[in-house]
């Protein structure tokens, strides 16, 4: 399920919670999280949040319309 987006010109197509969490899951398999909000930033939207892996905590951070993963780090 995808959501639109009113607050910019363009109305871009954003990916849903679920989506952003199915996405992680995806790219990091085996990843619980810990916490996930939708934050903006400039005008863009990122799925951002907290995960842990293998007894490790990470911060990450989600490109609401892409898709892309544009941060993974060790909290």
């Amino acid at each position: 399920m995808v959501s639109v987006c009113a607050h910019s010109r363009a109305a871009a197509v954003m990916m849903t919670e679920e989506a952003a969490r199915a996405q992680i899951a995806t790219l990091k398999p085996g990843a619980e999280i810990v916490r996930i909000k939708l934050d903006e930033d400039d005008g863009r939207y990122f799925w951002e949040g907290d995960a842990t892996l293998n007894g490790t905590r990470y911060e990450f951070s989600i490109n609401a319309t892409t898709g892309d993963m544009v941060e993974w780090e060790r909290d």
